[in-house]
């Protein structure tokens, strides 16, 4: 995916947001496939969604499952893991 992928996709998840239209989001995250999608999908995901822990009770599971995913994949940052999972 291209960086201007990334850039949609936080456009539209911080619209959706913005709107409050948690349950929206919430199924967005619930339905990515965390074992075949690009990480730096994932990880746009987490980043845009970090403010938002409260209202998203699914992203808790997401940032655990993506996490799990990265270190299968060697490419895992643990202090920027704990840092997107408050």
């Amino acid at each position: 995916m291209h960086k201007h992928g990334l850039n949609e996709i936080t456009a539209t998840i911080e619209n959706k947001l913005k709107e409050r239209r948690f349950e929206e989001v919430n199924s967005v995250l619930k339905s990515l496939d965390i074992r075949y999608e690009e990480l730096r999908v994932l990880m746009t995901y987490l980043i845009t969604t970090f403010s938002y822990n409260k209202e998203l009770p699914y992203r808790r599971e997401f940032y655990e499952g993506v996490c799990k995913r990265a270190k299968e994949c060697k490419q895992y940052e643990e202090n920027w893991f704990k840092v997107l999972g408050r």
